[in-house]
């Protein structure tokens, strides 16, 4: 795996290739870029019942948002969704690759969804990528939330590191999935399967013992 290091980074930003708005030199590694936390989230709210969420239409209900915050406070075993500062975008022949830092996972913070912004996702209309987080340790630990102040940015958080990873080749479709186009931290969806597809004569799950 080839990762793009810190002047071939900038250089694809340069080249509208990749977003990372805003991008500081100060923030840049050799080889991965620091982003920080948003000021918005979402907590769980308490419920009794069972939830099947292939069936849950709407989700807010199991969720509070708390907005435009100076901080987090993670509770031991506590889940977050929360969300980048920076808006990101992959053109159809990149993906970014998603690390947690060293930093919090030393204090026993760990993200729940590490993996990666498609290619294709965010080129055209740059998302903040929803995090998961989820509080490990025996501790309550404070994050520092990014806010903008009369223009000038108040940083929080570094809550994720990202590299960027150039395809074999650019890929034919570009990712249009249900979190394509995020501007903030986004509750879960569901994917609904409409067509049906044909299993085929030989397909493994046709043997025996299957």
């Amino acid at each position: 795996m080839s990762v793009a290091n810190d002047i071939e980074t900038k250089k694809l930003i340069e080249k509208n290739n990749i977003t990372i708005d805003p991008y500081f030199d100060d923030f840049q590694g050799p080889n991965c870029y620091y982003c920080h936390l948003g000021n918005k989230y979402y907590k769980n709210r308490r419920s009794d019942e069972f939830i099947d969420i292939n069936e849950v239409s709407d989700t807010s209900k199991y969720f509070e948002l708390f907005e435009n915050q100076d901080e987090i406070i993670l509770k031991p075993g506590e889940f977050v969704l929360t969300e980048t500062f920076e808006y990101l975008g992959a053109d159809d022949a990149h993906i970014i690759r998603l690390y947690n830092t060293t930093t919090l996972a030393r204090w026993g913070i760990y993200h729940a969804g590490l993996g990666f912004v498609n290619a294709g996702c965010g080129y055209k209309n740059p998302i903040k990528l929803t995090l998961e987080l989820v509080n490990l340790s025996k501790n309550n630990l404070k994050l520092k939330c990014t806010n903008i102040k009369d223009g000038i940015i108040d940083y929080g958080t570094e809550v994720i590191k990202i590299c960027i990873v150039p395809l074999s080749g650019q890929a034919k479709n570009g990712y249009n999935g249900i979190y394509n186009g995020d501007k903030s931290v986004t509750l879960p969806k569901i994917k609904k399967y409409e067509k049906l597809y044909r299993l085929a004569d030989n397909s493994l799950h046709n043997k025996k013992g299957s």
